[in-house]
């Protein structure tokens, strides 16, 4: 008896249903019917058992058999199922990977257009800051311009404040070491046409004195041209007091003629820089009207007042000798110190405190001889004046202090326009920091909107579902609008998948 190998694993075909399987059942039958012929009869005890055990094993095999092609179906069911469970699970991560491709893709082609507007956001923002470096450019040249304009206004108000004090003192000097050569030179103007009258007239005496040993005939004739030559010199001096005396209306309507003429001379405008018999009222209610109050720059103001002394210097002019020229000379000093008791006692510097400071009062004397006269005869006189907060002034350095004046309001108007070009440079500077920060609001807000187009884009046209492919559905299956979308959202609308 042939022994059995077992069944071989994973094949198709079970084992007792081969070929072979069979051949070998019925090779082993015709050898089993063979010898029990040749057994004899005595033997069939023997056989029968024989036959029953090979049986047995053929049925024992049988079952063996049946048992692992059991075994084996349920192995390939188990693989089958195995297998289907990972085609599903294939086939579902493929299902994914093909709609992460498309999304792909669709972003893919959107790179090119999203390039396109990075680089144009990118030239705007490098146009947008090169505009801006160049006004912060420009800004900072003004802002260092403005700063040296008001280093050199500086400088050179400081250099015309030096100029005009030592202006002012060599002046001072000069007209105080001229005023006696000038005065001489003025007395003797006064005194040689008497000199040379008196002369004649001695000559004539003399003449006279001559001729009368010559004549006593002519005498009378030559006494009367005597009491007229006497008579016209008489006249001379009375006119020449007269035109230098007047009253003292005026003397005072006089120079403050002279007074204004000087102010329209310089350029400053009446009722503007400065302003003529304007009256106020103290805080003790006195009321007070100064000739010229010019305004200054930062709110500050100088009072000008015209004093003409005249009567005191004549006298001191026509002295006969040096007592009378003294005594003279004395009055006229006098009158001078009147002029700034008075002057002072007024307050103008209280007066006009509400209005801004009141630097100095100025005392102007139009006739500038007698006010050296004053200063040469008592050189004291200026010093008091000036603890007092008044100038002493004649039309040469009145003349000078409102060229100065002048000036100064030119450059204040300068100062002001370069505070005005620093003021509207910040302005501008704030503007266009104000500019750019909108400019960046308006960048962010376009990619806002670009992104919300692409996104509301998508949902028309795009993907599954979109409201374009729905709306045409409707149309396809039978709805009839009065309007047709148009081709170019049509034509780029994605199908469906079916």
């Amino acid at each position: 008896m042939t022994a059995w190998r077992g069944p071989q694993c994973m094949t198709s075909t079970p084992r007792w249903k081969s070929s072979s399987f069979v051949s070998w059942c019925k090779r082993d039958d015709r050898t089993n019917r063979k010898s029990l012929m040749q057994v004899p009869m005595l033997e069939n005890t023997v056989s029968g058992i024989t036959l029953l055990s090979l049986l047995a094993g053929v049925l024992l095999g049988v079952v063996w058999v049946g048992l692992l092609w059991k075994v084996r179906a349920n192995s390939r069911a188990e693989a089958l199922d195995s297998a289907k469970r990972e085609n599903e699970e294939l086939r579902s991560q493929t299902q994914k990977d093909v709609k992460q491709l498309a999304i792909f893709n669709e972003r893919v082609q959107q790179i090119p257009e999203l390039e396109t507007k990075l680089e144009q956001a990118n030239q705007q923002r490098e146009t947008a800051q090169s505009d801006l470096k160049a006004l912060k450019v420009q800004l900072e040249s003004e802002q260092k311009a403005a700063q040296e304009k008001d280093q050199f206004l500086e400088k050179a108000k400081a250099e015309l404040n030096t100029q005009f004090e030592n202006l002012a003192n060599k002046i001072f000097e000069d007209k105080s070491g001229k005023f006696i050569q000038k005065n001489e030179e003025q007395l003797s103007g006064l005194l040689n046409p008497l000199r040379e009258r008196m002369k004649e007239f001695q000559e004539k005496v003399e003449k006279i004195h001559d001729d009368e040993l010559k004549g006593r005939s002519s005498l009378q004739t030559e006494l009367k041209q005597l009491l007229e030559l006497n008579t016209t010199l008489s006249k001379d001096a009375q006119n020449l007091a007269s035109a230098l005396k007047g009253d003292s209306k005026q003397q005072g309507d006089w120079g403050e003629f002279v007074l204004e003429t000087f102010l329209q001379n310089t350029g400053l405008r009446k009722d503007v820089n400065y302003f003529v018999q304007e009256q106020s009222v103290s805080e003790e209610g006195a009321r007070l009207r100064p000739d010229i109050m010019v305004k200054l720059p930062n709110n500050r103001s100088l009072v000008i007042d015209s004093k003409v002394s005249l009567t005191a210097y004549i006298r001191y002019a026509n002295a006969p000798d040096e007592a009378e020229r003294t005594k003279a000379a004395q009055a006229h000093v006098q009158s001078v110190r009147t002029h700034l008791a008075s002057l002072s006692s007024k307050n103008y510097q209280d007066l006009y405190k509400e209005q801004g400071d009141l630097d100095f009062v100025l005392l102007f004397m139009p006739l500038e001889p007698a006010l050296l006269l004053a200063l040469s005869k008592d050189e004291k006189l200026f010093t008091e004046a000036y603890n007092k907060n008044i100038l002493l002034v004649n039309p040469s350095t009145l003349l000078l202090a409102l060229r100065i004046v002048a000036n100064l309001w030119r450059q204040e108007l300068q100062a002001q326009n370069v505070r005005d070009i620093a003021d509207r440079g910040a302005k501008l500077y704030d503007k266009f920091y104000g500019f750019v920060e909108d400019f960046e609001k308006i960048g962010s807000r376009l990619e806002q909107a670009g992104e919300s187009y692409q996104s509301a884009l998508g949902k028309l046209s795009k993907g599954s579902g979109n409201l374009i492919r729905q709306a045409e559905l409707l149309r396809e299956l039978g709805v009839k609008p009065k309007k047709v979308l148009p081709a170019e959202f049509t034509d780029r609308t994605e199908a469906e998948p079916e």
